[in-house]
Protein backbone atom coordinates (compact mmCIF):
# COMPACT_ATOMS: atom_id res chain seq x y z
CA UNK A 1 0.00 0.00 0.00
CA UNK A 2 1.43 3.24 -1.16
CA UNK A 3 0.26 6.61 -2.12
CA UNK A 4 2.92 8.61 -4.18
CA UNK A 5 2.50 12.94 -3.68
CA UNK A 6 -1.63 12.58 -3.05
CA UNK A 7 -2.67 9.84 -5.26
CA UNK A 8 -3.61 6.83 -2.51
CA UNK A 9 -2.52 3.83 -4.57
CA UNK A 10 -4.29 0.36 -3.88
CA UNK A 11 -3.51 -3.48 -5.24
CA UNK A 12 -7.32 -4.90 -6.80
CA UNK A 13 -7.62 -6.92 -4.15
CA UNK A 14 -7.80 -3.84 -1.71
CA UNK A 15 -9.15 -1.24 -3.77
CA UNK A 16 -12.51 -3.56 -4.01
CA UNK A 17 -13.70 -1.46 -7.07
CA UNK A 18 -14.30 1.70 -5.41
CA UNK A 19 -14.06 4.91 -6.98
CA UNK A 20 -10.56 6.89 -6.75
CA UNK A 21 -10.42 10.50 -8.13
CA UNK A 22 -10.51 14.18 -6.55
CA UNK A 23 -13.35 15.87 -4.23
CA UNK A 24 -14.04 19.10 -4.13
CA UNK A 25 -14.52 19.69 -0.30
CA UNK A 26 -15.54 23.18 -0.76
CA UNK A 27 -18.54 22.13 -3.06
CA UNK A 28 -18.90 18.60 -2.12
CA UNK A 29 -18.25 17.52 -5.65
CA UNK A 30 -16.61 14.31 -6.98
CA UNK A 31 -14.60 14.84 -9.80
CA UNK A 32 -13.87 11.83 -11.72
CA UNK A 33 -10.18 12.40 -12.43
CA UNK A 34 -8.85 16.07 -11.97
CA UNK A 35 -5.56 15.91 -10.27
CA UNK A 36 -4.76 19.07 -11.79
CA UNK A 37 -7.80 21.21 -11.76
CA UNK A 38 -6.62 23.25 -9.18
CA UNK A 39 -9.12 23.17 -6.43
CA UNK A 40 -8.77 22.20 -3.01
CA UNK A 41 -9.43 18.50 -3.73
CA UNK A 42 -9.34 15.26 -1.46
CA UNK A 43 -8.01 12.07 -3.13
CA UNK A 44 -10.01 9.20 -1.75
CA UNK A 45 -10.50 5.22 -2.48
CA UNK A 46 -13.64 3.58 -1.29
CA UNK A 47 -12.34 0.43 0.78
CA UNK A 48 -14.91 -2.13 1.83
CA UNK A 49 -17.41 0.54 2.17
CA UNK A 50 -15.49 3.16 4.10
CA UNK A 51 -14.37 5.89 2.29
CA UNK A 52 -11.16 6.58 2.87
CA UNK A 53 -9.63 10.35 2.81
CA UNK A 54 -6.21 11.94 2.05
CA UNK A 55 -5.56 15.22 0.44
CA UNK A 56 -7.30 18.16 1.61
CA UNK A 57 -7.37 20.50 4.66
CA UNK A 58 -10.98 21.19 3.61
CA UNK A 59 -11.86 17.06 4.70
CA UNK A 60 -12.05 16.16 7.82
CA UNK A 61 -12.53 11.73 8.28
CA UNK A 62 -11.18 8.57 9.74
CA UNK A 63 -9.27 6.03 8.19
CA UNK A 64 -9.23 2.35 9.32
CA UNK A 65 -6.31 0.28 7.48
CA UNK A 66 -6.74 -3.44 6.11
CA UNK A 67 -5.15 -5.78 8.01
CA UNK A 68 -2.66 -7.41 6.21
CA UNK A 69 -1.18 -4.28 5.24
CA UNK A 70 2.87 -3.93 5.94
CA UNK A 71 3.76 -1.03 4.56
CA UNK A 72 2.35 2.58 4.88
CA UNK A 73 4.15 4.28 1.94
CA UNK A 74 5.51 7.56 1.64
CA UNK A 75 3.07 10.94 1.14
CA UNK A 76 0.30 7.82 2.10
CA UNK A 77 -1.58 10.49 3.92
CA UNK A 78 0.06 13.93 3.35
CA UNK A 79 -1.59 16.94 3.90
CA UNK A 80 -5.13 15.00 4.58
CA UNK A 81 -7.84 15.61 7.12
CA UNK A 82 -7.59 12.97 9.61
CA UNK A 83 -9.19 12.94 12.96
CA UNK A 84 -8.28 9.11 13.68
CA UNK A 85 -6.17 6.34 12.09
CA UNK A 86 -6.31 2.68 13.23
CA UNK A 87 -2.93 1.01 11.82
CA UNK A 88 -3.31 -2.37 12.68
CA UNK A 89 -0.79 -4.61 13.95
CA UNK A 90 0.59 -6.29 10.42
CA UNK A 91 2.63 -2.88 9.53
CA UNK A 92 6.49 -2.87 10.27
CA UNK A 93 7.22 0.35 8.28
CA UNK A 94 5.91 3.78 8.13
CA UNK A 95 7.19 5.65 5.35
CA UNK A 96 8.35 9.32 5.19
CA UNK A 97 6.10 12.16 5.47
CA UNK A 98 2.78 9.43 5.57
CA UNK A 99 0.80 11.58 8.19
CA UNK A 100 2.39 14.62 7.52
CA UNK A 101 0.30 17.87 8.09
CA UNK A 102 -3.11 16.56 9.45
CA UNK A 103 -4.58 19.35 11.13
CA UNK A 104 -7.04 17.57 12.93
CA UNK A 105 -5.29 14.21 13.99
CA UNK A 106 -5.31 14.44 18.07
CA UNK A 107 -4.05 11.03 19.34
CA UNK A 108 -2.29 8.26 17.77
CA UNK A 109 -1.70 4.43 18.33
CA UNK A 110 1.30 3.01 16.30
CA UNK A 111 1.05 -0.53 17.29
CA UNK A 112 3.78 -2.98 18.43
CA UNK A 113 4.74 -4.53 15.12
CA UNK A 114 6.56 -1.34 13.31
CA UNK A 115 9.79 -1.19 13.60
CA UNK A 116 10.75 1.83 11.50
CA UNK A 117 9.15 5.51 11.54
CA UNK A 118 10.02 6.93 8.23
CA UNK A 119 11.70 10.28 8.19
CA UNK A 120 8.71 13.69 9.02
CA UNK A 121 6.47 10.55 9.15
CA UNK A 122 3.58 12.59 11.73
CA UNK A 123 5.45 15.96 11.33
CA UNK A 124 3.33 19.03 11.66
CA UNK A 125 0.14 17.61 13.25
CA UNK A 126 -0.54 20.91 15.03
CA UNK A 127 -3.43 18.88 17.87
CA UNK A 128 -0.97 15.51 18.32
CA UNK A 129 -1.54 15.87 22.60
CA UNK A 130 -0.13 11.94 23.33
CA UNK A 131 2.71 9.34 22.11
CA UNK A 132 3.66 5.92 22.97
CA UNK A 133 6.41 4.47 20.48
CA UNK A 134 6.01 0.57 20.96
CA UNK A 135 9.02 -1.15 22.49
CA UNK A 136 9.37 -2.71 18.62
CA UNK A 137 10.65 0.48 17.03
CA UNK A 138 14.17 0.68 16.33
CA UNK A 139 14.68 3.94 14.43
CA UNK A 140 12.86 7.09 14.62
CA UNK A 141 14.04 9.04 11.23
CA UNK A 142 14.45 12.67 11.01
CA UNK A 143 11.74 15.12 11.86
CA UNK A 144 9.73 12.22 12.67
CA UNK A 145 7.94 14.52 14.80
CA UNK A 146 8.89 17.11 14.51
CA UNK A 147 6.28 20.70 14.86
CA UNK A 148 3.98 19.25 17.15
CA UNK A 149 3.09 21.81 19.64
CA UNK A 150 1.08 21.07 21.43
CA UNK A 151 2.61 16.91 21.67
CA UNK A 152 3.35 16.94 25.65
CA UNK A 153 3.59 12.86 26.38
CA UNK A 154 6.07 10.78 25.17
CA UNK A 155 6.86 7.09 25.65
CA UNK A 156 10.19 5.93 23.64
CA UNK A 157 10.22 1.83 23.70
CA UNK A 158 13.34 0.25 24.53
CA UNK A 159 14.46 -1.02 21.34
CA UNK A 160 15.15 2.14 20.37
CA UNK A 161 18.76 2.62 18.86
CA UNK A 162 18.46 6.03 16.83
CA UNK A 163 16.85 9.08 17.29
CA UNK A 164 16.84 10.69 13.81
CA UNK A 165 17.56 14.58 13.60
CA UNK A 166 14.85 17.29 14.44
CA UNK A 167 12.60 14.04 15.44
CA UNK A 168 11.27 15.81 18.60
CA UNK A 169 12.02 19.55 17.55
CA UNK A 170 9.44 21.85 18.34
CA UNK A 171 6.93 20.31 20.67
CA UNK A 172 5.36 20.84 23.33
CA UNK A 173 7.39 18.24 25.56
CA UNK A 174 7.93 18.55 29.34
CA UNK A 175 9.77 15.26 30.12
CA UNK A 176 11.93 12.97 28.09
CA UNK A 177 14.03 10.00 28.68
CA UNK A 178 16.04 8.41 26.47
CA UNK A 179 16.23 4.33 27.11
CA UNK A 180 18.95 2.52 27.40
CA UNK A 181 19.02 1.22 23.70
CA UNK A 182 19.38 4.66 22.59
CA UNK A 183 23.50 5.09 21.28
CA UNK A 184 22.65 8.37 18.89
CA UNK A 185 20.80 11.14 19.89
CA UNK A 186 20.48 13.30 16.35
CA UNK A 187 21.24 16.91 15.82
CA UNK A 188 18.46 19.13 16.51
CA UNK A 189 16.50 15.51 17.73
CA UNK A 190 15.01 17.78 20.99
CA UNK A 191 15.80 21.49 20.02
CA UNK A 192 13.17 24.30 20.47
CA UNK A 193 11.08 22.85 23.58
CA UNK A 194 10.70 25.58 25.34
CA UNK A 195 8.71 23.31 27.89
CA UNK A 196 11.46 20.93 28.38
CA UNK A 197 12.40 20.71 32.35
CA UNK A 198 13.49 17.19 32.73
CA UNK A 199 15.67 14.94 30.89
CA UNK A 200 17.12 11.38 31.62
CA UNK A 201 19.47 10.10 28.70
CA UNK A 202 20.12 6.69 28.91
CA UNK A 203 23.56 4.84 29.78
CA UNK A 204 24.26 3.58 26.32
CA UNK A 205 24.62 6.62 24.69
CA UNK A 206 28.22 7.48 22.68
CA UNK A 207 26.62 10.65 20.77
CA UNK A 208 24.71 13.58 21.67
CA UNK A 209 24.14 15.20 18.28
CA UNK A 210 24.72 18.87 17.54
CA UNK A 211 21.94 21.33 18.55
CA UNK A 212 20.40 18.25 20.06
CA UNK A 213 18.95 20.38 23.00
CA UNK A 214 18.96 23.71 21.88
CA UNK A 215 17.05 26.41 22.70
CA UNK A 216 15.19 24.61 25.57
CA UNK A 217 15.69 27.36 28.02
CA UNK A 218 13.07 25.71 30.61
CA UNK A 219 16.52 22.86 31.01
CA UNK A 220 18.44 23.75 33.95
CA UNK A 221 19.91 20.36 34.73
CA UNK A 222 21.33 17.58 33.00
CA UNK A 223 23.06 13.75 33.91
CA UNK A 224 25.51 13.18 30.91
CA UNK A 225 26.36 9.23 31.33
CA UNK A 226 29.78 7.81 31.63
CA UNK A 227 28.74 5.94 28.09
CA UNK A 228 29.04 9.40 26.33
CA UNK A 229 31.78 10.10 23.82
CA UNK A 230 31.02 13.23 21.93
CA UNK A 231 28.84 16.06 22.35
CA UNK A 232 28.89 18.13 19.19
CA UNK A 233 28.69 21.62 18.51
CA UNK A 234 25.53 23.94 20.38
CA UNK A 235 23.79 20.39 22.02
CA UNK A 236 23.33 21.92 25.14
CA UNK A 237 23.06 25.99 23.75
CA UNK A 238 20.51 28.33 24.65
CA UNK A 239 18.97 26.50 27.46
CA UNK A 240 18.92 26.84 31.38
CA UNK A 241 21.86 25.21 32.24
CA UNK A 242 24.16 27.15 34.52
CA UNK A 243 26.69 24.53 35.42
CA UNK A 244 27.18 21.35 33.80
CA UNK A 245 29.72 18.01 35.18
CA UNK A 246 30.95 16.08 31.93
CA UNK A 247 32.17 12.42 32.61
CA UNK A 248 35.17 10.72 31.72
CA UNK A 249 34.53 9.05 28.59
CA UNK A 250 33.70 12.33 26.72
CA UNK A 251 36.57 13.37 24.70
CA UNK A 252 34.96 15.46 22.19
CA UNK A 253 33.50 18.53 22.95
CA UNK A 254 31.81 21.52 19.94
CA UNK A 255 32.10 24.81 20.09
CA UNK A 256 29.76 26.13 21.98
CA UNK A 257 27.77 22.74 23.35
CA UNK A 258 26.72 24.16 26.51
CA UNK A 259 26.47 27.44 25.35
CA UNK A 260 28.22 30.02 27.84
CA UNK A 261 29.33 27.33 30.24
CA UNK A 262 33.25 26.42 29.47
CA UNK A 263 32.44 22.75 29.03
CA UNK A 264 35.99 20.82 28.65
CA UNK A 265 37.90 17.69 28.55
CA UNK A 266 41.42 17.01 30.03
CA UNK A 267 44.33 15.44 27.57
CA UNK A 268 44.57 12.76 30.00
CA UNK A 269 41.48 11.35 32.68
CA UNK A 270 44.15 9.22 34.84
CA UNK A 271 47.13 8.71 35.42
CA UNK A 272 49.43 6.31 37.33
CA UNK A 273 52.75 7.32 38.36
CA UNK A 274 55.60 6.09 41.15
CA UNK A 275 56.04 8.90 43.64
CA UNK A 276 59.29 10.92 43.17
CA UNK A 277 58.59 10.35 39.56
CA UNK A 278 57.42 13.47 37.17
CA UNK A 279 53.91 13.13 36.28
CA UNK A 280 52.24 13.83 32.57
CA UNK A 281 49.71 15.78 34.88
CA UNK A 282 47.04 16.99 32.01
CA UNK A 283 46.53 20.37 30.18
CA UNK A 284 42.56 21.47 29.27
CA UNK A 285 40.91 20.43 26.01
CA UNK A 286 37.94 21.01 23.96
CA UNK A 287 37.20 24.27 25.68
CA UNK A 288 33.44 25.09 24.68
CA UNK A 289 33.72 28.32 25.57
CA UNK A 290 36.06 31.21 27.28
CA UNK A 291 36.79 30.46 31.15
CA UNK A 292 39.03 32.93 33.61
CA UNK A 293 40.11 30.57 35.72
CA UNK A 294 40.27 27.18 37.00
CA UNK A 295 40.42 25.19 39.79
CA UNK A 296 41.24 22.10 41.89
CA UNK A 297 39.09 21.05 44.86
CA UNK A 298 42.80 19.49 45.94
CA UNK A 299 46.34 20.10 45.13
CA UNK A 300 48.48 16.45 44.81
CA UNK A 301 51.34 16.62 46.91
CA UNK A 302 54.40 18.03 45.28
CA UNK A 303 52.41 18.65 41.71
CA UNK A 304 51.16 22.31 41.09
CA UNK A 305 48.07 23.52 39.28
CA UNK A 306 47.48 26.55 36.65
CA UNK A 307 44.96 28.67 37.35
CA UNK A 308 45.05 30.64 34.31
CA UNK A 309 45.56 27.47 32.15
CA UNK A 310 43.96 24.57 34.35
CA UNK A 311 46.79 22.79 33.46
CA UNK A 312 48.24 20.04 36.39
CA UNK A 313 52.35 19.04 36.75
CA UNK A 314 54.76 17.90 38.60
CA UNK A 315 56.17 15.32 40.46
CA UNK A 316 54.19 13.45 42.76
CA UNK A 317 55.82 13.26 46.37
CA UNK A 318 52.87 11.14 48.53
CA UNK A 319 52.09 7.48 47.38
CA UNK A 320 48.29 7.47 47.34
CA UNK A 321 46.28 4.94 46.33
CA UNK A 322 43.56 6.41 42.88
CA UNK A 323 42.45 9.66 44.18
CA UNK A 324 39.94 11.78 42.03
CA UNK A 325 40.18 15.29 41.67
CA UNK A 326 37.48 17.71 40.82
CA UNK A 327 38.34 20.48 38.06
CA UNK A 328 36.36 23.02 37.44
CA UNK A 329 36.66 26.13 34.92
CA UNK A 330 34.38 29.00 35.20
CA UNK A 331 33.86 32.58 33.68
CA UNK A 332 32.40 33.97 36.70
CA UNK A 333 28.57 33.61 35.97
CA UNK A 334 28.54 29.73 33.91
CA UNK A 335 30.92 26.76 35.44
CA UNK A 336 31.77 23.18 34.09
CA UNK A 337 33.51 20.52 36.12
CA UNK A 338 35.26 16.93 35.04
CA UNK A 339 37.66 14.69 37.01
CA UNK A 340 41.09 13.49 37.11
CA UNK A 341 42.44 10.50 38.80
CA UNK A 342 45.81 10.25 40.12
CA UNK A 343 47.59 6.84 41.25
CA UNK A 344 50.80 7.51 42.94
CA UNK A 345 53.05 4.30 43.98
CA UNK A 346 55.74 3.75 46.48
CA UNK A 347 58.86 4.70 45.29
CA UNK A 348 60.41 0.74 46.08
CA UNK A 349 57.26 -1.21 46.11
CA UNK A 350 58.04 -4.26 47.26
CA UNK A 351 55.37 -7.49 47.92
CA UNK A 352 53.28 -7.25 50.54
CA UNK A 353 54.48 -8.23 54.25
CA UNK A 354 52.35 -11.53 55.31
CA UNK A 355 48.94 -11.03 57.14
CA UNK A 356 48.34 -12.05 60.48
CA UNK A 357 45.73 -14.74 60.38
CA UNK A 358 43.60 -14.21 63.53
CA UNK A 359 41.07 -16.97 63.95
CA UNK A 360 39.35 -19.32 61.68
CA UNK A 361 35.86 -20.43 62.52
CA UNK A 362 33.92 -23.94 60.81
CA UNK A 363 30.76 -23.03 59.70
CA UNK A 364 28.34 -25.86 57.75
CA UNK A 365 30.65 -26.56 55.30
CA UNK A 366 32.34 -23.69 55.17
CA UNK A 367 35.25 -21.50 56.81
CA UNK A 368 35.31 -17.83 58.20
CA UNK A 369 39.00 -16.68 57.92
CA UNK A 370 39.68 -13.04 60.08
CA UNK A 371 42.95 -11.44 59.55
CA UNK A 372 44.78 -8.34 59.72
CA UNK A 373 46.83 -7.24 56.57
CA UNK A 374 50.31 -6.36 56.72
CA UNK A 375 52.62 -3.47 55.07
CA UNK A 376 51.41 -3.26 51.94
CA UNK A 377 55.24 -2.56 50.76
CA UNK A 378 54.16 0.81 48.81
CA UNK A 379 51.18 -0.57 46.29
CA UNK A 380 47.35 -1.04 47.42
CA UNK A 381 46.58 -4.50 48.56
CA UNK A 382 44.55 -6.30 45.24
CA UNK A 383 43.78 -9.69 46.53
CA UNK A 384 44.02 -12.30 49.35
CA UNK A 385 44.89 -16.20 48.77
CA UNK A 386 44.08 -19.08 50.75
CA UNK A 387 45.75 -22.27 51.48
CA UNK A 388 43.95 -25.73 52.68
CA UNK A 389 46.10 -28.16 54.25
CA UNK A 390 49.22 -26.79 52.18
CA UNK A 391 46.94 -27.25 48.91
CA UNK A 392 47.74 -24.51 45.98
CA UNK A 393 46.43 -20.92 46.60
CA UNK A 394 42.96 -19.97 45.95
CA UNK A 395 42.04 -16.43 45.24
CA UNK A 396 39.49 -15.72 48.02
CA UNK A 397 37.99 -12.46 45.70
CA UNK A 398 38.13 -9.88 48.21
CA UNK A 399 40.71 -7.48 50.63
CA UNK A 400 38.83 -7.04 53.41
CA UNK A 401 38.29 -9.31 56.53
CA UNK A 402 36.66 -12.03 57.15
CA UNK A 403 35.87 -13.70 54.09
CA UNK A 404 34.42 -17.12 54.09
CA UNK A 405 35.51 -20.17 52.36
CA UNK A 406 32.45 -22.31 50.89
CA UNK A 407 31.97 -25.48 49.57
CA UNK A 408 34.02 -27.64 51.67
CA UNK A 409 33.34 -31.01 53.44
CA UNK A 410 31.44 -31.51 56.37
CA UNK A 411 32.67 -32.39 59.79
CA UNK A 412 36.28 -32.03 58.16
CA UNK A 413 39.58 -30.61 60.00
CA UNK A 414 41.66 -27.84 57.37
CA UNK A 415 44.89 -26.14 58.61
CA UNK A 416 44.60 -22.43 56.55
CA UNK A 417 47.58 -20.28 55.60
CA UNK A 418 46.85 -16.48 53.51
CA UNK A 419 48.73 -14.66 51.40
CA UNK A 420 48.34 -10.77 50.77
CA UNK A 421 48.96 -9.64 46.94
CA UNK A 422 49.43 -6.42 45.20
CA UNK A 423 50.88 -5.16 42.13
CA UNK A 424 54.55 -6.42 42.42
CA UNK A 425 53.40 -9.81 43.99
CA UNK A 426 52.75 -12.54 46.73
CA UNK A 427 53.77 -12.12 50.32
CA UNK A 428 54.95 -14.99 52.12
CA UNK A 429 52.22 -17.34 54.02
CA UNK A 430 50.65 -16.82 56.97
CA UNK A 431 51.00 -18.56 60.03
CA UNK A 432 48.39 -21.84 60.40
CA UNK A 433 45.41 -22.05 62.22
CA UNK A 434 43.31 -24.92 61.51
CA UNK A 435 39.41 -25.05 61.99
CA UNK A 436 36.89 -28.24 61.37
CA UNK A 437 33.68 -27.22 59.42
CA UNK A 438 30.36 -28.72 60.49
CA UNK A 439 27.54 -30.34 58.68
CA UNK A 440 24.07 -29.19 58.99
CA UNK A 441 22.27 -32.11 57.14
CA UNK A 442 24.30 -34.65 59.00
CA UNK A 443 23.68 -32.79 62.68
CA UNK A 444 20.26 -32.54 61.68
CA UNK A 445 19.93 -36.50 61.07
CA UNK A 446 21.85 -37.34 64.04
CA UNK A 447 19.69 -34.70 66.40
CA UNK A 448 16.51 -36.89 64.89
CA UNK A 449 18.03 -40.50 65.32
CA UNK A 450 19.07 -39.38 69.45
CA UNK A 451 15.98 -38.21 70.02
CA UNK A 452 14.45 -41.06 68.67
CA UNK A 453 16.40 -43.28 70.84
CA UNK A 454 15.81 -41.03 74.15
CA UNK A 455 11.86 -41.66 73.39
CA UNK A 456 12.40 -45.28 72.65
CA UNK A 457 14.36 -45.36 75.93
CA UNK A 458 11.97 -43.23 78.05
CA UNK A 459 9.19 -45.61 76.66
CA UNK A 460 11.24 -49.23 77.87
CA UNK A 461 11.61 -47.43 81.25
CA UNK A 462 7.70 -46.72 81.27
CA UNK A 463 6.98 -50.16 80.40
CA UNK A 464 9.65 -51.56 83.13
CA UNK A 465 8.12 -49.39 85.70
CA UNK A 466 4.74 -50.69 84.70
CA UNK A 467 5.74 -53.92 84.97
CA UNK A 468 7.74 -53.64 88.15
CA UNK A 469 4.33 -52.04 89.59
CA UNK A 470 2.22 -54.65 88.92
CA UNK A 471 4.63 -57.35 89.91
CA UNK A 472 4.55 -55.68 93.39
CA UNK A 473 1.21 -55.58 93.47
CA UNK A 474 0.73 -59.49 93.47
CA UNK A 475 3.45 -59.43 95.19
CA UNK A 476 1.38 -57.53 98.14
CA UNK A 477 -1.63 -59.48 96.93
CA UNK A 478 -0.02 -62.93 98.02
CA UNK A 479 1.45 -61.98 100.87
CA UNK A 480 -2.21 -60.42 102.28
CA UNK A 481 -3.70 -63.81 101.02
CA UNK A 482 -0.76 -65.74 102.63
CA UNK A 483 -1.13 -63.80 106.02
CA UNK A 484 -5.22 -64.36 105.69
CA UNK A 485 -4.81 -68.13 105.34
CA UNK A 486 -2.84 -68.38 108.08
CA UNK A 487 -5.10 -66.50 110.38
CA UNK A 488 -7.74 -69.23 109.16
CA UNK A 489 -6.93 -71.73 111.14
CA UNK A 490 -6.18 -69.63 114.65
CA UNK A 491 -9.64 -68.73 114.12
CA UNK A 492 -11.38 -72.00 113.89
CA UNK A 493 -9.21 -73.08 116.93
CA UNK A 494 -10.52 -69.40 118.26
CA UNK A 495 -14.26 -70.86 117.29
CA UNK A 496 -13.94 -74.33 118.71
CA UNK A 497 -12.77 -72.65 121.59
CA UNK A 498 -15.36 -70.55 121.98
CA UNK A 499 -18.01 -73.35 121.58
CA UNK A 500 -16.70 -75.42 124.08
CA UNK A 501 -16.67 -72.81 126.89
CA UNK A 502 -20.10 -72.37 125.63
CA UNK A 503 -20.90 -75.56 126.08
CA UNK A 504 -19.46 -75.48 129.64
CA UNK A 505 -21.49 -72.13 130.61
CA UNK A 506 -24.52 -73.51 129.00
CA UNK A 507 -24.75 -76.99 129.98
CA UNK A 508 -28.58 -77.52 131.26
CA UNK A 509 -30.69 -78.27 127.88
CA UNK A 510 -34.36 -77.66 128.55
CA UNK A 511 -36.94 -79.02 126.03
CA UNK A 512 -40.37 -78.15 125.38
CA UNK A 513 -41.49 -79.90 122.70
CA UNK A 514 -39.18 -80.19 119.92
CA UNK A 515 -37.58 -76.83 121.67
CA UNK A 516 -34.48 -76.50 122.77
CA UNK A 517 -32.66 -74.47 125.30
CA UNK A 518 -29.87 -74.49 126.98
CA UNK A 519 -29.06 -72.65 130.35
CA UNK A 520 -26.53 -72.10 132.82
CA UNK A 521 -25.65 -75.46 134.75
CA UNK A 522 -27.47 -75.00 137.73
CA UNK A 523 -30.07 -72.38 136.90
CA UNK A 524 -33.81 -73.18 136.40
CA UNK A 525 -35.47 -74.50 132.67
CA UNK A 526 -37.80 -71.97 131.83
CA UNK A 527 -41.39 -72.16 132.31
CA UNK A 528 -43.18 -74.90 130.51
CA UNK A 529 -39.75 -76.54 129.69
CA UNK A 530 -38.50 -80.06 130.96
CA UNK A 531 -35.02 -79.95 132.24
CA UNK A 532 -33.01 -83.29 130.22
CA UNK A 533 -29.78 -84.64 131.63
Amino acid sequence: MSLVLSTFHLTPAQANGGPIGNFNCNTGNFVSAAPDDGLLNTYFVQLAGTYTLSGGLGCAGSVTIAPGVTTIGSYAFLNAALTSVTIPNSVTTIGDSAFRANPFLTNLTIPNSVTTIGDSAFRANPFLTNLTIPNSVTTIGNSAFRANPFLTNLTIGNSVTTIGNNAFQNTGLTTVTIPNSVTTIGSDAFSDITSLATVTIGNSVTTIGAYAFYGDFSLTSVTIPNSVTTIETLAFSNTGLTTVSIPNSVTSIGSQAFGNIPAFTLSFSSETVPINTSAIGFTIANLSAPATLFSINARPPGMSFNTATGGLAGIPSTAASATAYTVTATNGIYSASTIFTLTVTGATATAPAAPTLNSATGGNKQLTIAFTPGDDGGAAITDYEYSLNGGAYTSAGTTTSPFTITSLSGRTAYSVTIKARNSVGLSTASASLSATTTDASLDASEAAAEAARVAAANAEAARVAAANAEAARKAKEQKELTEILAIIPKIAELTLGLGETTKSLYSTKCVKGKTTKYVKSGAKCPKGYVRKK
